[in-house]
């Protein structure tokens, strides 16, 4: 029990007092996928549908289209935090194929 204390406090004052430490931003291809992780998710949970049938329809969709845009579709997602022009059209698509 002791123990667990004494790591657990090391690990508070570690993050309280290394204001200098951060985290890396994640690459931009897993960036746009996170976003477009998100934006499915929530615009599916307002429509009454189950949570574990839209999450697994949006995890497949989210990975397989960030696989596929081009480094200029994934800036673009990334940089608008959302999906617009071809990257919808690619979205749509895989999003069919994962349903």
């Amino acid at each position: 029990m002791m123990i667990t204390r004494i790591i657990l406090t090391a690990a508070v004052a570690a993050f309280a007092f290394a204001p200098t430490m951060s985290f890396a931003d994640p690459a931009p291809r897993e960036k746009a996928r996170l976003v477009m992780l998100d934006q499915c998710v929530e615009s599916s949970s307002t429509r009454g549908n189950l949570f574990e049938e839209f999450a697994k329809s949006c995890r497949c969709a989210s990975s397989r289209t960030a696989k596929k845009l081009s480094d200029k579709e994934v800036a673009s997602v990334v940089s608008a935090g959302k999906l617009s022009g071809s990257a919808s059209r690619v979205w749509n698509e895989q999003m069919k194929a994962c349903k």
